[in-house]
């Protein structure tokens, strides 16, 4: 038994295989990107090293826009021309935007200056 993801879904799927079958690794680049703007259906990538712009829909994107914002470096994963998903930068710096008043750890929104703000959980918030 074993379980491989399914690069281009996301998803992970349990499979049995025989002694003797052979599994092809799928070949997946990691390209430095810039976020470059994006009108809700459609964001656009410019290449780092050859300044080629790529459009991207919005499904590969959706659970990066909220960290995202132009001019943000990011690592498009690839295989071949098509692209899978994006990997953001290990930190991002954030706003809270709005926070209710008391716990050290407490619910607050938080917007990465691009307009999206999304529910987080934010450590030691000051209720002033």
């Amino acid at each position: 038994m074993g379980s491989g993801r399914d690069l281009r879904a996301g998803h992970i799927t349990e499979r049995t295989f025989n002694a003797g079958d052979k599994l092809v690794a799928a070949r997946v680049e990691r390209r430095r990107m810039q976020y470059l703007y994006g009108d809700g259906e459609r964001y656009t990538f410019m290449n780092l090293e050859t300044f080629d712009q790529m459009e991207i829909p919005a499904r590969i994107v959706e659970e990066a826009l909220p960290y995202l914002k132009e001019s943000d470096e990011v690592q498009l994963v690839l295989h071949g021309d098509e692209v899978l998903g994006v990997e953001l930068p290990a930190a991002v710096e954030l706003k809270i935007v709005s926070s209710e008043p008391g716990a050290v750890y407490q619910a607050c929104v938080i917007c990465h200056g691009s307009g999206r703000s999304r529910d987080a959980i934010a450590g030691f918030v000051s209720g002033t």
